[in-house]
């Protein structure tokens, strides 16, 4: 689906809705206007999430995905579409910046480019002058964000773990205190596949299982 026509549906969908800065929408709801529309948000997470935001011009976040998934059963054929998981909360690290965004100016011709970031500066490869590489960075913008680890719940628990990548709003200092008062997560994200890192940082040669957290919700282990 175009995402002119997926902006243009959703146009529709919050006509009559109090926005919020933050946009809580119901996927029952959304599957009850548009069919089409809610599975297109499994399937292609990305765009759709960008298009609903693009919408309001604000932050839309999406409750109740029918998609629930184990830890334990996730492959790739999970990869890049929007996943619900539940487990235990362990290992928050700190908030840290998160790049998204980053401005570049040609030192030839003097053209402004304008580049989305995914938390690695990367330039352009080439201006529309012709020149190719070494473009002056002008300005960046950057995000809270906050890794967190979530545990299979049940047998092996400490065996099954996926990183969860919290954005903006979602972050929290509270997530530091998380061996002190366990916690339980439902988290709604897509599915990312990342290069597995050493303890010093540096790149392994396979890749891991990461969500990258549209919407959460905690409640106390319990145990």
């Amino acid at each position: 689906m175009e995402i002119t026509k997926i902006i243009e549906k959703f146009n529709k969908f919050f006509k009559k809705k109090k926005i919020e800065e933050v946009n809580i929408v119901d996927y029952n709801e959304l599957e009850k206007f548009d069919k089409e529309l809610a599975k297109e948000l499994i399937d292609d997470p990305e765009d759709v999430i960008k298009a609903a935001e693009l919408s309001v011009e604000k932050t839309v976040r999406f409750k109740n995905i029918p998609n629930k998934v184990s830890l334990k059963d996730i492959t790739c054929k999970d990869l890049e579409k929007f996943v619900c998981v539940e487990g235990k909360l362990r290992g928050a690290e700190k908030i840290k910046p998160y790049l998204i965004h980053a401005k570049f100016e040609c030192p030839s011709c003097g053209n402004i480019i304008n580049r989305i970031q995914f938390n690695r500066l990367e330039e352009p490869t080439r201006c529309s002058c012709g020149r190719r590489g070494r473009f002056r960075v002008i300005s960046t913008e950057f995000i809270d964000s906050q890794i967190l680890t979530i545990l299979e719940s049940g047998v092996m628990p400490n065996k099954i773990k996926t990183e969860i990548l919290l954005k903006s709003d979602l972050c929290s200092l509270e997530y530091l205190n998380i061996s002190e008062n366990p916690k339980i997560a439902m988290v709604n994200g897509i599915l990312r596949a990342n290069p597995e890192l050493t303890i010093t940082g540096r790149k392994k040669k396979g890749f891991d299982f990461s969500i990258d957290v549209n919407y959460i919700e905690v409640r106390d282990d319990g145990i």
